[in-house]
């Protein structure tokens, strides 16, 4: 039997970054890198922001193509700073990360895990939060086997499924190893949150590849 753990791009109990559009720069994802600072001798350093630079500067070094958008923070005296991308075709605020294939993709923001399972037999997942999950529409679940000699896991990204009561939570006995429903206190707890199952597999080739390349 294996053990099935959710493993998702945001923080484990709480709501993952902030989802926004391209008119809403401030999400959490894809936040902006430090200005350059002023060095010795006058040279300031290449950053946006850098005092007396001559480099490039920082949001030059990034460009939007046909698909992908560039996230952009600009200020009422006209300093730009890049901020993100936004995938004009998912109409998703995304970030550039290794995806399930094994290629870095675009993945957007997805909900955070808990350890349970919506049905008797522990086989679907539970995702959610303690805020609503406004904009959220993945959640990623990767199984591990309980041998560590035994092959590869599997990792997935799912659409997000319907919601579910805390009341009907299940969990694996990391002894037994058997389905068993949550005590009283997880219900209490839980009772609190935002929880969905997952809907079907989401294949990685729907979010924007990206490659290396030394220029």
């Amino acid at each position: 039997m294996r053990l099935v753990t959710i493993l998702l791009i945001a923080a484990s109990t709480s709501c993952a970054a902030e989802v926004s559009g391209p008119d809403q720069p401030g999400g959490a994802m894809g936040g902006s890198g430090a200005a350059g600072s002023p060095r010795p001798g006058g040279g300031g350093g290449s950053g946006a922001a850098g005092a007396g630079g001559t480099g490039p500067s920082r949001l030059a070094l990034y460009q939007s193509g046909s698909r992908m958008k560039l996230i952009v923070g600009t200020t009422p005296d006209g300093a730009k700073d890049f901020r993100g991308w936004w995938d004009s075709s998912l109409k998703e605020r995304c970030s550039f990360q290794a995806a399930p294939d094994g290629k870095v993709r675009c993945l957007p923001a997805m909900l955070p895990a808990t350890p349970y399972f919506a049905d008797v037999g522990c086989t679907k997942p539970v995702v959610g939060g303690n805020c609503t999950p406004d904009g959220y529409k993945y959640a990623r679940v990767t199984v591990r086997p309980t041998s560590a000699c035994a092959p590869n896991q599997s990792d997935n990204i799912h659409a997000l499924g319907p919601p579910i009561q805390a009341s009907a939570l299940f969990q694996t006995n990391p002894t037994t190893k058997m389905c068993e429903p949550i005590q009283q206190f997880g219900v209490d707890v839980y009772k609190q949150f935002a929880l969905f199952t997952v809907g079907p597999v989401v294949a990685p080739s729907e979010f924007q590849e990206t490659t290396e390349s030394m220029e």
